[in-house]
């Protein structure tokens, strides 16, 4: 997940650098990261709004049947070495 933000951002700073070196004069070019960031953030929201209030995609019962899972392995694992180390010595 981290990877697409560091993308994101590496596209953002080399767009901007080359709006400001293009020759652009200064007002435009803040102008122009203005209207960038905005975009980026409505953006943001957007996908946000749809993903939390319309289409919600929650791992609740994917999450609960993974970690029961994940436990019973476990569980079966440690059982085998129960007998060996838990013994009552003479």
């Amino acid at each position: 997940m981290k990877a697409r933000y560091d993308y994101g951002l590496l596209i953002f700073i080399l767009t901007f650098c080359l709006i400001s070196v293009s020759g652009y004069r200064d007002e435009e070019v803040l102008e122009m990261a203005h209207k960038r960031v905005s975009t980026i953030l409505l953006g943001g929201f957007t996908a946000l709004f749809v993903c939390i209030f319309i289409y919600p995609v929650w791992a609740g019962d994917d999450l609960h049947s993974s970690a029961a899972n994940n436990l019973e392995k476990l569980a079966s694992f440690l059982e085998g070495f129960g007998d060996e180390y838990f013994t009552k010595s003479n």
